[in-house]
């Protein structure tokens, strides 16, 4: 079975059960909604992968690695320059700018 098909039969199994599979999620969530500790053992679970995912240390690059990257950078801008060359230029006043940043 390719992707599609796998994807259609699964579109097609939904339909069929559609209405014992939407009791079960309901039964299951009024069981998650009178557990007290739930919503905070799901806070807790969230705040650790997020805390994980954040913190996890990323290897150096090498040099070919931080050259190929700051060339991808180099690309990035000059290509929104090139989409932003026809736009208005807007200048902003020192005053206006420090206003943002200390109000």
């Amino acid at each position: 079975m390719n992707d599609s098909e796998i994807r259609k039969a699964r579109h097609e199994y939904y339909l069929k059960n559609k209405e014992r599979i939407n009791a079960v999620a309901r039964e299951r969530y009024e069981q998650k909604k009178k557990d007290p500790n739930f919503y905070k053992q799901m806070l807790l679970k969230n705040q650790d992968s997020y805390h994980a995912r954040v913190n996890r240390k990323k290897a150096p690059l090498t040099a070919e690695e931080e050259e190929a990257y700051m060339k991808k950078i180099i690309r990035d801008v000059e290509s929104l320059q090139e989409q932003d060359k026809d736009k208005p230029k807007k200048v902003l006043n020192f005053n206006i700018i420090t206003e943002l940043f200390y109000d």
